[in-house]
């Protein structure tokens, strides 16, 4: 019966590990494409700071032309003061000049009733008078020169102020052009922004996920020197575990992080190994304080450690490898007073070593040896 008992655990640690290969696959392909998805986003960036600076450059391109044509329209607005302290001073000088033609004229006039009189009394001055009509019209006709001349100068000025309006319209949507080019900026910014955070919090959870393989290749480290301390006493029969608690009576290991401690399983199945279980503790305990989840055999077909976010799988317990067509047992682990073969003297986790920016089993070795 314990001999049947141990053949049907066999099968279902087989079926189990079958199903957790299949997950590992997935979780791979998972981790691929975040990790394109992440090489996008930094591609996006670049884009976005290449465009940050192109926009940069034109609203300084767009700034200096503003200040010019800003230089010119001030300008131009003192050019139309003067211009229209000049036109006053001309519709000055022209009201004058109408004041004193009309002078003139009370003059003429005056000097008609003269004539007329000088007419009745005699035509001494006939030729004085002659005289000072020919000086009134030629008078009259500088004045018409002057005026024309004005005319034309309020006309050309009229134009030129046309033109000097249309020019400060397109300063306008220019400026406005500058106010779209600033907005652009500040959307690319909040871009590369959260870009940043996206890089910060991958950088934190590698940086956790180094600190935790750390700790579970000095944990192996320990394991490993506890275990050649017990090939002496094989009729223990004890199988170690990677998640260091002795295996129930249905061949199941309580999991990690649950509430169940080392105190809570019988006492007959607990190893003498208390190097190895501080180091586990520490270990664990470390982890705990990052906030990563250790999944629980309730919840999932085999035990495994998974990230903070839920994500990503951080390692789990390899295929048991058949030997002569028969499966070992205890996940790959060698018992208690068995020999090591040459492919199972290397951890069982030491081939995950270097995935998600983990270091090299030879530089844990150094860690450990220090």
């Amino acid at each position: 019966a314990a001999a049947a008992g141990g053949g049907g655990g066999t099968r279902v640690c087989g079926v189990e590990c079958g199903k957790m290969a299949t997950e590992v696959g997935r979780l791979r392909a998972e981790m691929r494409q975040a990790s394109q998805a992440v090489e996008a986003a930094r591609l996006h960036a670049t884009n976005c700071s290449n465009g940050e600076k192109n926009a940069a450059a034109e609203s300084g391109q767009l700034r200096g032309r503003i200040e010019q044509l800003m230089n010119k329209v001030t300008s131009v607005e003192r050019q139309r003061e003067q211009e229209r302290a000049t036109s006053a001073a001309a519709e000055r000088k022209a009201a004058e000049s109408a004041a004193r033609a009309a002078e003139l004229e009370r003059e003429l006039q005056k000097e008609r009733v003269e004539r007329r009189e000088e007419r009745v009394k005699g035509r001494e001055k006939s030729e004085t008078v002659s005289e000072t009509q020919q000086l009134l019209r030629e008078k009259e006709t500088a004045w018409e020169r002057e005026s024309e001349r004005l005319r034309n100068d309020s006309r050309t000025k009229d134009a030129f102020i046309m033109e000097m309006q249309a020019e400060l319209v397109k300063l306008r949507m220019i400026a406005k052009s500058a106010v779209e080019a600033e907005d652009l900026r500040a959307e690319l910014s909040l871009l590369r922004e959260k870009t940043v955070h996206l890089e910060e919090n991958l950088a934190e959870e590698n940086k956790l996920k180094q600190e935790l393989f750390r700790a579970l290749r000095n944990t192996q480290a320990e394991r490993d020197r506890a275990r050649q301390y017990d090939y002496s006493s094989s009729s223990s029969f004890y199988p170690l575990s990677p998640t260091l608690g002795s295996p129930g009576s249905n061949g199941t290991h309580p999991p990690i992080g649950s509430g169940y401690t080392s105190s809570d399983l019988p006492s007959q199945q607990q190893p003498s190994l208390s190097g190895l279980s501080c180091a586990a503790e520490q270990a664990f305990a470390g982890a705990s304080k990052h906030s990563y989840s250790f999944a629980s055999p309730s919840t999932h077909t085999s035990s495994f450690l998974s990230s903070g976010t839920g994500q990503h799988t951080l390692f789990e317990l390899p295929m048991p490898p058949t030997v002569g067509g028969k499966v070992h047992k205890n996940h790959g682990f060698p018992l208690v007073g068995e020999e090591l073969r040459d492919n199972e003297k290397e951890p069982f986790y030491a081939q995950n070593c270097g995935k998600f920016g983990a270091p090299s089993p030879a530089s844990a070795r150094t860690t450990t040896t220090s």
